[in-house]
């Protein structure tokens, strides 16, 4: 009779157990699908986000003038043709400093020279019917060459053109000289690539925000952006010393409720 009791006694407890455990059991099952539901909820709702490009532009004086200044002088030997680089060298550095430029604008490059030494050639001499009668040794003279190439840089626009405007009148018929047409550059870009950014950057979030109006959206915080390249170019043809710089910036901003 106890050892009855006692087995009713077990399997009462081991019911209990039991339903304790499938009640547990079914809590968890139940959170997990609520998380899973959830989680499915999120995914379902994606990234409300608009791509915009804001664009800054502004016309500058150009800031940096370059140009190239040759010349060579040729004479037969190498004493001659210092003496005369020398002479010539000196006449174009006036030229370029009576016009505004200084000593610190001008960047000479070391003279190339080229001497050949005096030489001989024999020549077949042929008579009036055409027949060969001969050779005649002529005698070549020695040559030296020397030129000198001259940079140009220069903050001065002024004198850098004048420079070039004038060449004429210091020597236009010199053919061992010559002049290239100033270069102008525009190189203060970093002091105003800030504001650009920042006008660049407001230019895309006005687009933006007028793009969320009219889906009766607000625009929130930028997603990602990346800035385009800066270009310099010439305001108009002919007007070298005017430039215009460019930046357009491509922002993805998030659109909110």
């Amino acid at each position: 009779m106890n050892e009855s009791k006692t087995q009713i006694i077990k399997a009462l407890v081991l019911g209990i157990l039991l339903g304790v455990s499938l009640v547990c059991s079914a809590a968890v099952i139940s959170g997990g699908f609520g998380k899973i539901a959830a989680g499915f909820s999120t995914i379902a709702k994606p990234d409300r986000v608009v791509s915009v490009r804001g664009l800054s532009e502004r016309e500058v004086d150009a800031d940096l003038a370059t140009m190239r200044v040759n010349f060579s002088v040729t004479a037969e030997t190498l004493e001659e043709a210092h003496k005369l680089f020398d002479e010539r060298n000196a006449e174009i550095v006036t030229y370029l400093k009576s016009n505004g430029l200084t000593e610190a604008d001008l960047i000479l490059d070391k003279p190339d020279i080229d001497f050949r030494k005096s030489y001989t050639t024999k020549e077949t001499k042929y008579n009036d019917e055409g027949k060969r009668i001969g050779y005649d040794i002529v005698q070549h003279p020695s040559k030296a060459d020397i030129s000198q190439h001259i940079l140009v840089r220069t903050n001065n626009l002024k004198a850098i053109s004048n420079a070039y405007m004038h060449t004429t009148e210091f020597d236009g018929t010199d053919k061992e000289f010559y002049i290239s047409e100033p270069n102008y550059d525009f190189i203060g870009l970093n002091d105003i690539k800030p504001e650009m950014i920042a006008e660049a950057t407001k230019n895309a979030r006005e687009a933006a925000e007028k793009f969320a109006l009219d889906s009766n959206s607000a625009v929130g915080k930028i997603k990602q952006a990346s800035q385009g390249w800066f270009s310099v170019n010439d305001a108009e043809e002919g007007m070298e010393q005017r430039k215009v710089v460019r930046v357009v910036t491509s922002i993805d901003f998030y659109i909110v409720d």
